[in-house]
């Protein structure tokens, strides 16, 4: 009866050290999912601002390789979905696959779009505005071409090409302009010289 007893003092006093290092062992999981999860959330945010930020300013060497990257997602994507419609003949499969693999990439493709461009003209201390009086241009002479062409005029051929050379003449010319032309030197209201960043950095190291 006495051994019984002592017996069950001895369990009764380790139980409590198991408790303890299992609860020990809970709180180091806990603590490793948490950084898991923190690092996780804090490669996004650093993904999204070097992709799908919009403030801050752009030079034109990131600028054009970023750009050379979207477009080569936004070719893939175009491809990509291309050969699905030719090859899956199931219209579940089809848009569950163009909603969740096409859809964020196209989304991925045009805010950062937008983004680079953005930040390429407030590298110039331009703001957006500049990038809507590009767009309304845009839609303005695109509108005018689809109406030629939807009217029952006679020799509208000549003038619909003439809307489409000066619709790739203003093209070019943004494009030249938003590649070559170089940011304003120092600090200006959207942030300072990416390139006094750069050599800094450079500085550091």
């Amino acid at each position: 009866m006495e051994t019984q007893t002592i017996e069950v003092m001895i369990q009764g006093n380790s139980h409590p050290d198991g408790q303890d290092a299992n609860n020990a062992n809970m709180a180091t999981d806990a603590q490793d999912n948490t950084g898991i999860a923190q690092s996780l959330l804090n490669t996004m945010k650093k993904f999204f601002h070097f992709w799908c930020s919009f403030s801050g300013r752009l030079r034109r060497k990131r600028f054009l390789w970023q750009k050379l990257l979207v477009l080569a997602v936004a070719a893939l994507t175009g491809i990509g979905i291309a050969i699905s419609l030719h090859f899956i003949q199931n219209p579940i499969l089809l848009f569950l696959i163009i909603l969740c693999v096409f859809l964020p990439l196209l989304c991925f493709v045009v805010a950062s779009g937008m983004s680079l461009m953005i930040r390429r003209l407030q590298d110039f201390n331009y703001s957006i505005k500049w990038l809507l009086v590009f767009g309304i241009i845009y839609l303005g002479f695109q509108t005018s071409i689809d109406v030629i062409k939807e009217s029952s005029a006679p020799n509208t051929a000549p003038l619909i090409a003439t809307l489409n050379t000066l619709l790739g003449i203003l093209n070019c010319v943004c494009g030249i302009f938003v590649l070559f032309k170089r940011g304003t030197q120092g600090t200006n209201r959207f942030g300072v010289d990416p390139r006094e960043q750069t050599n800094q950095q450079c500085a550091v190291c």
